[in-house]
């Protein structure tokens, strides 16, 4: 008799829209598109921490922070959409940068100007996940 239940409820469940696989039409997939788009359109955020190993940031970390700091002020003056905001998150002189674009070519333009600047560098870490809110 099992069998024959499974059977009777199988074309139920796949026509009531329970099975896992659907494809999506090009109108969901546009509407879709449009809503990843307006969440874009909310900023781009950029997270720039220094850490230390116990005997405060070394030099050349801390004046590549000041010259990523000065630049996103610079940028800031030039378009006040751009915000930044400092945290200390340690002791020892770590910090937190957050970085605030208006849009993603700004943010990204912008990224690629920090990653440039702190190549290479250690106990520097450097997000375009934007800024977590602590």
């Amino acid at each position: 008799m099992r069998p024959i239940v499974t059977l009777l409820l199988v074309p139920f469940v796949l026509h009531s829209g329970c099975s896992t696989a659907q494809r999506m039409s090009d109108g969901d997939m546009a509407t879709v598109a449009g809503e990843v788009d307006s969440v874009k359109g909310q900023g781009y955020g950029i997270e720039v921490v220094i850490l230390s190993r116990g005997r405060g940031v070394p030099e050349k970390t801390l004046e590549t922070y000041r010259r990523i700091r000065a630049l996103a002020s610079e940028e800031a003056r030039r378009d006040p959409a751009i915000t930044q905001r400092e945290q200390i998150v340690g002791l020892e002189g770590e910090r937190r940068l957050c970085i605030s674009a208006p849009d993603p070519v700004t943010g990204s333009e912008l990224y690629a100007r920090i990653q440039a600047l702190s190549a290479d560098l250690d106990l520097m870490r450097i997000s375009a996940d934007g800024c977590r809110a602590d």
